[in-house]
């Protein structure tokens, strides 16, 4: 039997969220298989707008609470002590990220080999009291009729944190800190 290797997910695959952004990579999927025998993933999606590649340093910022929104901030040259691809280094001790990450839906067949479905807007989003800055890693647990999820929120506020959501269909979920 001859195996193939491939990769199941790759940044083409996604579009970005807005005009002028760009997919700079799919990471670490969450996964679990649903009733219905198919697996569902929480892919983390990187973005990041086509202003990276300019000399001004731009950090993505959600910016609602509601909808998925985030604008650019313009860093000050006079604040920062280096950067590099994904990183910008302030004085004042802080890091701010180049990208966004949030995480997409797509669901695969029962053997996990087929993409039967992938979300073209972003399913789970930080907001501004809860990952501004972005979310990361997911990974889902169903314990009873409830869903659980365990992300890395980056904040102004809390910096990196793990964070804890649920939810009953895996769509709509209540944030718990």
């Amino acid at each position: 039997m001859k195996i193939t290797k491939k990769l199941l997910l790759r940044k083409n695959d996604f579009k970005p969220s807005f005009a002028n952004w760009k997919v700079g990579g799919v990471f670490n999927p969450a996964a679990i298989r649903m009733h219905n025998k198919k697996i569902f993933l929480y892919a983390r999606v990187a973005e990041s707008s086509e202003t990276h590649g300019s000399s001004a340093l731009h950090c993505p910022i959600i910016t609602s609470k509601e909808d998925y929104e985030a604008v650019n901030e313009r860093v000050s040259k006079e604040q920062v002590v280096g950067h590099d691809r994904n990183v910008i280094y302030l004085k004042s001790g802080i890091c701010r990220l180049t990208n966004l990450s949030h995480f997409r839906k797509v669901i695969l067949s029962e053997e996990g080999i087929k993409i039967n479905e992938i979300s073209n807007v972003p399913s789970f989003t930080g907001k501004p009291y809860d990952g501004e800055f972005g979310v990361e890693d997911p990974r889902i647990v169903q314990i009873g009729k409830k869903y659980y999820m365990t992300y890395v929120a980056i904040s102004k506020r809390e910096g990196i944190s793990t964070a804890l959501a649920e939810s009953l269909d895996l769509e709509h979920w209540q944030r718990r800190g």
